[in-house]
């Protein structure tokens, strides 16, 4: 188990995995996609604020291209 503190890779992708599965329970499915881009960011060091950022942009073009 790792600290909401702890900032290491592996704590990240541990607490990724406890989302994903949280979400699972509650009928919400995650595409493996997204879990392979989110660990990805992890590995390059993104920080929280960069990935929020990459995740509104990319939820924003996704709402334009359907939308038309």
């Amino acid at each position: 188990m790792y600290s909401f503190r702890d900032h290491s890779k592996e704590a990240q992708k541990y607490r990724l995995h406890k989302m994903v599965a949280n979400q699972a329970i509650s009928g919400i499915e995650t595409h493996p996609d997204d879990i392979a881009k989110l660990e990805a960011w992890i590995d390059e060091g993104l920080t929280q604020d960069e990935v929020a950022r990459r995740l509104t942009a990319e939820a924003l073009t996704y709402v334009r291209e359907t939308s038309r």
